[in-house]
């Protein structure tokens, strides 16, 4: 659609209602969208609409400016578009509803790199453990400790080998603590 004046003198001054902002993304050219969204955040059906397009430049373009609502957060993760999500945490974290969801096979990639740069919320450590990708716990445990129900399972077999190095960084919680004792009889 190209831009007249007056669209163009709109947009400079007022935000689309979420409909609109839908079917404009549909019809606008590259230019005017770009303007478009640097100015403003989109709404959650703007942003859903941007990710699900074959072509992720707008959407990564859009990541540079505004984190995502909690809605196309999930969304995001939920299609399980690797190079979306890579791109999208290099500039932003998770909310704690969506973060979860970052923790499956086919965004272990994405994972890697979110657990090196943020904190985790409780349910998301015990998510990225259950993955039982020992090397992703240990660069997560270069920068964060562990809430009581990931350190209970940093006891399992797949992660024991990391206990001691962690038991000496952190300190384990009490019931952790008492279980590593039990384990090392110390």
């Amino acid at each position: 659609m190209p831009a007249s004046d007056e669209l163009r003198d709109y947009l400079r001054l007022f935000r689309l209602e979420p409909a609109s902002e839908v079917k404009f993304l549909e019809l606008a050219d590259r230019e005017l969208k770009n303007t478009y969204l640097q100015r403003y955040a989109l709404s959650p059906e703007g942003e859903i609409f941007l990710l699900r397009q074959k072509d992720t430049s707008e959407a990564v373009g859009y990541f540079t400016e505004w984190p995502l609502s909690v809605e196309a957060q999930k969304q995001m993760l939920t299609d399980a578009r690797q190079e979306l999500v890579l791109a999208y945490v290099q500039r932003h974290d998770f909310g704690a509803d969506a973060e979860g969801l970052l923790f499956v096979p086919e965004l272990a990639e994405a994972a890697r790199l979110y657990v090196r740069l943020y904190p985790l919320f409780e349910a998301s450590e015990v998510k990225m453990m259950a993955m039982e990708d020992a090397a992703m716990v240990a660069d997560y445990l270069e920068h964060d400790d562990l809430h009581e129900a990931a350190e209970l399972m940093l006891l399992s077999g797949t992660f024991c080998h990391l206990a001691p190095a962690y038991a000496k960084k952190w300190g384990f919680g009490e019931k952790a603590a008492g279980e590593f004792a039990q384990k090392t009889g110390k």
